[in-house]
């Protein structure tokens, strides 16, 4: 189903000011899979990664103009190149968890559906509330038919960031297709909440 861009933008906007990082980052990612050289997503993804210092304060985590970098040749439709660089970060700081995020949401871009799923895994591992995580690890098993166990990811990510609507949303899509209807409504209704 083609996503209304415009639309997408303004309310990625709208969490961004609320500050609801991972409600906006999902729908840059959404807008994203289907107009992946749209400017505006790609640098609203940036910026958000500029500002994911609360999940990287526990430890030693990449520079600023490092994760810039890897994230413009994401941004770039460099592909390769961000997942190479960003593997070469993540040897330098193997217990950063948004390193490991963002080189699943790589991979899933290259098509790398197992990939994802194991940078997802890491790092919640490593941060395991970690909201945004969950929801990419939901998306991922979805990718790979694996429904209830991506119904864990979403009903563990509204756990944690009781507040974030993907969460809430991912699990009522998952729920509306096991033919769970009630609760799908009420998780949407959540999520708009």
């Amino acid at each position: 189903m083609a996503i209304n861009v415009k639309k997408a933008l303004h309310k990625a906007q709208t969490h961004k000011k609320r500050g609801d990082a991972a409600a906006a980052a999902q729908l840059y990612r959404d807008i994203l899979e289907q107009y992946p050289q749209n400017r505006q997503a790609i640098n609203g993804l940036a910026s958000l990664n500029k500002s994911d210092k609360v999940i990287r304060s526990a430890g030693p985590s990449p520079s600023q103009e490092q994760m810039s970098k890897v994230v413009a040749l994401y941004q770039m439709g460099r592909l390769d190149q961000a997942r190479l660089q960003a593997q070469h970060i993540a040897a330098q700081f193997p217990e950063d968890p948004v390193i490991f995020n963002f080189m699943g949401v790589v991979a899933l871009a290259l098509g790398d559906v197992g990939a994802a799923e194991a940078c997802y895994r890491r790092a919640i591992e490593l941060y395991p509330d970690y909201g945004e995580a969950l929801c990419n690890l939901g998306i991922a098993l979805q990718h790979q038919g694996r429904q209830e166990d991506a119904k864990d990811c979403f009903k563990r990510a509204t756990e944690v960031e009781p507040g974030n609507p993907d969460a809430h949303f991912g699990l009522g899509n998952i729920r509306r297709g096991l033919g769970q209807q009630e609760q799908a409504i009420a998780s949407y209704r959540e999520a708009l909440r």
